[in-house]
């Protein structure tokens, strides 16, 4: 029987290609990233060679990307070449006239989902993160979007259910941490005009309500949205570094030490010092800290019937138990710790210094990172925004 050459070649593509795809990523370090400016339409940094054939004007106003890529990978923020190509692509979007953030989101967790399947490896303890940067309201989306509705109230209450549900299953049944941020920075450009002519300005609160749709947590907490006052841009990465950095506090136990009460001592750059103590208890598969107590005035999100829950992150095989608190406060502020202890009480008696104990790295090492950048040009500051946005990049992903 004569073999079809045409026909093994395409098994043999088939074959390298799902072997390919198998390939998982174990104690991974990798940072890759990517970007959507928007403004009239979405400009990506990634090829949408498929999305072009169905829409117009995809990748920039005037139909070019700078340092336009004909592959898909992310940019790798691990080599000197991919920050750089990064930065450069970023720096040098163009601006439009218009608005379109949800439509941007939207692409962008098409493109996450994209990357979770294809270019992670397969991570499980890979990190996402979207961090949208905005300063105006949309009022460009669903035309984009082609959502339909009576008025733009309507309009805008569809497409952010839409979105609300695309954010709730864009990681799948996956136990990956998600996180989307959002920064509004006030250009004084999101007025309404009252029956006088008059502009009224929406308050502070009214944005953060507006702007809710684009903060989400999945196997993480919900972080808040940051709002940048007129002639504050200088402050955009300190304070998107401060609600980024609360996210959670990680610690390991030893195995060892199972049965026994576990104090850790924390203090922050202040100096101020807490405690959180709990039994170091199995049940399963699965390892707590049970019977927890803390000093006077802490709190986080995480306390389940006065359990503390091992993470998902936990490596079931290492002779260490991962933990990790979210949203850990004092005195209701954020505390960062700057210096841990850990404290052993065996027998119900005293504490013994753990000495074998190392604190866990706060380290971004396995993530994937996706920048949604407002260019329209009522963004007088842009410049300087985008200069924040690789601020933040340099912090997050710095070792």
């Amino acid at each position: 029987m004569k073999k079809n050459p045409i026909l093994l070649i395409a098994i043999n593509i088939a074959i390298v290609f799902t072997l390919n795809s198998c390939v998982t990523c174990k104690d991974c370090t990798q940072l890759k990233a990517d970007y959507i400016g928007f403004s009239d339409n979405v400009y990506p940094s990634y090829n949408l060679f498929r999305a072009a054939f169905a829409e117009k004007n995809t990748y920039s106003p005037n139909n070019k990307l700078p340092n336009y890529r004909e592959t898909n990978e992310p940019f790798d923020l691990e080599t000197q070449k991919g920050k750089v190509d990064f930065k450069n692509g970023l720096k040098n979007l163009e601006s439009g006239e218009k608005t379109s953030a949800y439509y941007a989101l939207d692409k962008g967790l098409d493109r996450l989902k994209n990357v979770r399947r294809k270019y992670m490896g397969r991570s499980k303890k890979a990190k996402y993160y979207i961090i949208t940067l905005t300063d105006g309201l949309d009022n460009n989306s669903s035309v984009l979007g082609k959502i339909k509705g009576a008025n733009k109230a309507e309009r805008d209450l569809i497409y952010e259910q839409k979105l609300q549900k695309k954010l709730s299953t864009v990681m799948g049944n996956s136990r990956n941490q998600f996180q989307s941020f959002v920064m509004y920075y006030d250009a004084k450009d999101s007025y309404v005009l009252n029956e006088k002519g008059e502009k009224e300005y929406y308050s502070e609160e009214e944005i953060k309500d507006k702007l809710k749709v684009f903060s989400y947590g999945k196997n993480a907490t919900t972080p808040k949205v940051i709002y940048i006052q007129h002639g504050k841009i200088d402050t955009l990465a300190e304070r998107f570094n401060e609600e980024f950095k609360q996210q959670s506090f990680e610690f390991k136990i030893s195995k060892g030490y199972l049965g026994e009460r576990i104090k850790m001592q924390l203090k922050n750059a202040e100096n101020d010092s807490i405690e959180i103590e709990g039994l170091f208890e199995q049940e399963g598969r699965k390892f707590y800290l049970s019977d927890v107590k803390t000093s006077n005035g802490v709190s986080y999100d995480q306390l389940l019937h006065r359990k503390i829950v091992m993470s998902i992150y936990n490596d079931p095989y290492a002779d260490d138990v991962l933990f990790d608190i979210r949203s850990l406060k004092y005195m209701d502020k954020v505390f960062y710790v700057e210096k841990e202890y850990q404290f052993i009480s065996i027998n119900k008696n005293n504490w013994y210094p753990n000495v074998e104990y190392k604190a866990s790295s706060s380290e971004l090492t396995d993530a994937y990172i996706l920048v949604i950048l407002d260019v329209s040009k009522s963004f007088t500051v842009l410049d300087d925004a985008k200069d924040q946005v690789m601020k933040i990049i340099d912090e997050i992903t710095k070792k």
